[in-house]
């Protein structure tokens, strides 16, 4: 009886759906930096993040954007592509405000571990300096590990059976995804490279008075 079901679905051509999918934002080539603008980023003050274990470093200003005037053309076009995701991709009618920004500098060869954006309901990256770099996105679980985690041998690699995605950005790119899903970085060039990122929260009240489910964000 397997075998006969086997046959019987040998051919088929069915409609598949990916449903309730991760939007992921990639914009290539989005705005180049101003000669100005790359000397400050660059001549910030470095330290080395929290994990005693990732050499990664991150600008000790932490409100980059709050705290650097000179760079708010640069912050006007990261808000111009992140409302655009909001628009185009989430389609929500709410508010949202950047509500940290930062930029890191990651040396050569030098990873940065796997972590998520707490407290972001989506964070842009932006490229400032990147000759050759590799962003990966993992999931933690997919179609074929929720549940069993078991080892498969994997003919062809989806959306559906993949746990890695990778993206490799160059300078100029912008990319866009939710603040809860799990990413590392890697440099592969040979020259230092600086990211600046970017977290987004929601503005103002959410919910619905009616049904309850209202929170006052102030």
């Amino acid at each position: 009886m397997k075998k006969k079901f086997l046959e019987n679905q040998t051919g088929y051509s069915g409609k598949v759906q990916s449903l309730w999918g991760v939007p992921v934002m990639l914009i290539e080539n989005a705005f180049s930096l101003k000669p100005a603008e790359l000397e400050i980023i660059k001549n910030l003050e470095f330290d080395n993040c929290d994990d005693e274990n990732n050499l990664v470093k991150t600008s000790i200003k932490k409100q980059l954007f709050n705290e650097t005037i000179e760079l708010a053309d640069v912050r006007d076009q990261i808000n111009h592509y992140a409302c655009k995701f909001i628009d185009e991709i989430i389609c929500v009618d709410n508010e949202f405000e950047m509500v940290q920004s930062w930029v890191t500098k990651t040396r050569p060869g030098e990873e940065h571990p796997p972590h998520t954006h707490q407290g972001a309901i989506f964070s842009v990256v932006y490229y400032v300096d990147s000759e050759e770099s590799e962003f990966r996105f993992v999931f933690q679980q997919n179609f074929l590990t929720k549940g069993f985690n078991f080892e498969y041998n994997i003919k062809n690699h989806n959306i559906f059976n993949s746990q890695d995605v990778v993206y490799k950005p160059r300078t100029g790119d912008i990319l866009i995804a939710p603040g809860y899903v799990l990413h590392k970085a890697k440099n592969l060039g040979t020259r230092d490279k600086y990211v600046i990122g970017a977290n987004y929260f929601i503005r103002g009240d959410v919910g619905n008075y009616e049904n309850i489910t209202i929170v006052k964000n102030i």
